[in-house]
């Protein structure tokens, strides 16, 4: 893709929650790397574009140094614009090409490659690799994110459909249009499902009819589009002297995804953990992946994960029933509808604790304090639990609010976010599309205006303001009250 093309039709900028540095320190310091703290370190975005993602990471971390590189100079500029608008002084935007970049950048905590590795050529795919290798620190972590086979495959075979005709067409405007076309045409052709696969095409070509233009030019028509297997990826990883730690979605690394007699079959026929992973792209159909990376003279050791827990803080969402046909069994759910039924005590202490603190998080050893029942059992639960994504582990307390302060606060790019588009970051790194009204609060907590006061201004009753401010901080919106907002 050229740089003209992502000039002509802007590449959709979003948050990407896995890539946020606390992320990618907890994967680290459970695979016994001593990755830097989030709260003082440097970070590198490749393929920044409007600044979605690189944002509202500079601003929730103030105290870090952010630097984000695109070859699109209108969007550096809207990202600029923004940065400008809300006051940033720690992130730096370059519009360069990543071909470009050298030593003279400097040393990285974390870098990052969003939405690039599989949209490019070969060249650039082997700089991003050869820029992890450079300007990594020591113990730096490295996030590249790139579309995985067997998924693929079916994406492809509906891409190449779409695109035979769409393609014949000039301009990004002719071709999305005949791509849209093209798309109804073969859902009206594939409908009656004569054939076994047209099941398979259908669910393809109806998922894609909800992309937005940008991201139906960019995802489908672009004509670089390479994915691979996780252990070609970790092959080309190893000629650059990385390793691979993992990654960042810790469930594709888990083999509970898998019945449990399936899971000891692997476990004995799978050498290592690519192979093992690899395995688990083939039975649940991966089509991308975030893997992690670090030096290669970096050791890497997932045993005696349990006992690295004592420095994380622990939070999720998470509702709690009781299994009708067993008092004694206690269900948490997650708004993702992952769920964990659990007799176990200690366990389910743990996870009501969890749950009653959101949207805050529990150290964790205030957690295994309060809920010390067969610890030494429900520790290893508690990890699947977090593979499973289910809950969060995170290196510092969560930022998020769970009481009203008298004069509540949100960051101040979701208060400009909240007045310019249809989406907002929230405090985990998420994009949350809000309803009107709790827009039109968010615009007003800059820290300053009670409770009363944003009655006023938004020319409702008190009552309503709470109602709103409370649905917010179950959002993850409002910041606490040591939070630069």
């Amino acid at each position: 893709m050229t740089t003209s093309a992502y000039d002509q039709v802007a590449y959709p900028s979003y948050p990407f929650p896995a890539s946020h540095p606390d992320r990618l320190a907890v994967a680290a310091h459970l695979s016994g790397i001593d990755a830097a703290g989030v709260k003082s370190c440097r970070v590198l975005e490749l393929g920044c574009g409007a600044g979605g993602n690189i944002l509202p990471l500079a601003d929730t971390l103030p105290g870090s140094q952010f630097v984000g590189v695109d070859v699109s100079s209108q969007q550096i500029d809207e990202a600029r614009h923004v940065c400008d608008a809300i006051g940033l002084t720690n992130l730096e935007l370059l519009d360069r090409d990543i071909l470009t970049l050298d030593k003279s950048l400097g040393e990285f905590d974390y870098v990052l490659c969003h939405g690039v590795f599989s949209w490019t050529t070969e060249e650039v795919r082997r700089k991003i690799l050869s820029v992890c290798t450079t300007n990594l620190s020591p113990h730096g972590v490295a996030l590249i994110n790139y579309n995985t086979f067997p998924g693929w495959h079916l994406h492809n075979w509906v891409r190449d459909m779409i695109r035979t005709r769409a393609l014949t067409f000039a301009g990004p405007a002719a071709q999305i249009r005949e791509a849209r076309t093209m798309i109804d045409v073969l859902i009206a052709a594939f409908k009656p499902q004569r054939q076994p696969h047209h099941g398979l095409l259908l669910g393809e070509l109806e998922n894609m009819k909800r992309y937005s233009d940008e991201f139906l030019f960019h995802a489908i028509l672009n004509f670089q589009n390479q994915p691979f297997y996780l252990h070609e990826f970790v092959s080309c990883c190893e000629d650059h002297a990385l390793r691979y730690i993992g990654d960042a979605e810790p469930a594709l690394g888990w083999i509970g995804t898998v019945a449990h007699d399936t899971a000891t079959q692997f476990s004995q026929l799978c050498p290592d953990q690519v192979v093992l992973e690899q395995h688990l792209d083939f039975v649940n159909n991966t089509t991308s992946r975030r893997s992690l990376l670090c030096r290669k003279s970096v050791a890497v050791s997932r045993e005696e994960q349990a006992q690295r827990l004592a420095e994380l803080h622990v939070s999720g969402s998470l509702k709690v029933a009781s299994d009708t046909s067993d008092p004694n069994v206690s269900v948490f759910q997650n708004p993702a509808g992952r769920k964990i039924a659990t007799r176990d005590a200690g366990l389910s202490a743990a996870l009501l604790a969890v749950a009653n603190a959101w949207p805050a998080s529990v150290p964790y050893d205030t957690l295994t304090r309060d809920s010390d029942v067969g610890r030494s059992t429900w520790e290893p639960d508690l990890l699947n639990c977090h593979a499973a994504g289910i809950i969060e582990f995170n290196l510092r307390p969560s930022p998020c609010n769970r009481d009203l302060d008298e004069r509540p606060a949100t960051t101040r790019l979701a208060r400009r976010q909240a007045a310019n588009q249809d989406f907002v970051t929230n405090l985990r790194h998420q994009a949350i599309r809000l309803a009107p009204a709790q827009r039109q609060l968010l615009q007003y907590l800059d820290g300053t205006h009670t409770h009363a006061e944003l009655a006023t201004l938004t020319a409702n009753n008190e009552a309503t303001v709470i109602e709103t401010l409370q649905q917010l901080a179950q959002q993850s919106l409002i910041a606490c009250g040591d939070e630069d907002a």
